[in-house]
């Protein structure tokens, strides 16, 4: 029997993954949740809940089994980056004391922050500015000097990852369905044709699966997975898309096109990790190793859709 150790397993991906990973044969699954956090998520067939604090290591000591394989979807979100680092910390020495076979770690494709260019991939120079990106980038780095000599590392950067019981997307759908109907118009104007940079989480967590179960080394390799191949994946062509799904009529006037010429600066203002409207995440270099998409970016939008309705 093969044994996984997942923890954030009562995360978004987190649910997803230990779905699809229930699906397997010969798959042991050992999912870290916080206090009674889990309980009532997870088939406890092949799943066993391991209650723990990922701060705490003596919390840990029933977690990780000898020969096991780890896929680290963990993150502290109110936690500064030494908090972060030193929650790495811990589970990495229990790796260490385990002989882990693979640890797959979640990290995140905005760690490129403002990087130059339209195209981001696994060489691109990051450069990142909000305490978020530096916080992922540093849990990166950290990582692969750790474990350098005791286990392969490996780690996934996915964008914005939407799906049911996501939060990317339902921002849009909420605005579409019950915001003011001149300030959407406003907005689609000013957003045009500006990439969204989402994944569905059927793809991400089949990528978690896929460096998990692949029979190559990929010690110490950084993969992105993304859908920003896909055409519909902009702002106006997804906000028209919703719109038809909802039964909304488009707008009376087209978005005035003219406003997009402001984007950049309005990114830059707010904030955002890039200001480039442009910017795309290639995924090619793990679909070249072998991933195979599990469903298309139009496929993943409607079963947000069917989600959305019920809510």
């Amino acid at each position: 029997m093969k044994t996984v150790v997942v923890t954030g397993a009562d995360s978004f991906i987190g649910q997803h993954l230990i779905s699809l990973l229930a699906l397997e044969d010969g798959v042991q699954i050992r999912a870290l949740v916080h206090g009674s956090e889990g309980n009532d998520k997870f088939n406890p067939n092949k799943i066993s809940i391991i209650k723990g604090d990922i701060l705490e290591p003596d919390s840990l000591n029933n977690l990780l089994v000898a020969g096991c394989s780890v896929i680290n979807l963990a993150y502290l979100w109110h936690g500064a980056q030494e908090e972060n680092l030193q929650a790495l910390s811990n589970l990495v020495q229990l790796c260490r004391k385990a002989k882990v076979k693979r640890f797959v770690h979640c990290s995140t494709a905005v760690v490129a922050g403002r990087a130059r260019g339209d195209l981001i991939t696994e060489q691109t120079l990051c450069q990142p500015i909000d305490a978020y990106q530096k916080n992922k980038l540093a849990m990166e780095q950290f990582l692969f000097d750790q474990l350098i000599n005791d286990c392969e590392a490996v780690i996934l950067r996915p964008t914005g990852v939407f799906g049911p019981g996501g939060k990317n997307l339902l921002r849009l759908a909420d605005g579409l369905t019950h915001g003011n109907r001149w300030f959407n118009y406003l907005k689609s104007s000013l957003f045009g044709q500006r990439r969204m940079n989402l994944v569905c989480v059927d793809n991400v967590v089949a990528a978690i699966n896929f460096l998990l179960q692949i029979d190559k080394s990929i010690n110490h390799e950084v993969f992105i997975i993304s859908d920003d191949e896909s055409p519909l994946n902009n702002y106006r062509d997804l906000e028209t898309y919703l719109m038809q799904k909802f039964a909304i009529n488009d707008y009376l006037f087209l978005p005035l096109s003219f406003l997009s010429m402001f984007l950049p600066l309005f990114l830059r203002l707010a904030k955002r990790a890039n200001p480039n409207p442009n910017v795309t995440y290639t995924c090619k270099k793990l679909t070249d190793l072998g991933l195979i998409k599990p469903v298309t970016f139009e496929q993943g939008l409607n079963k947000f859709v069917n989600w959305y309705k019920k809510q």
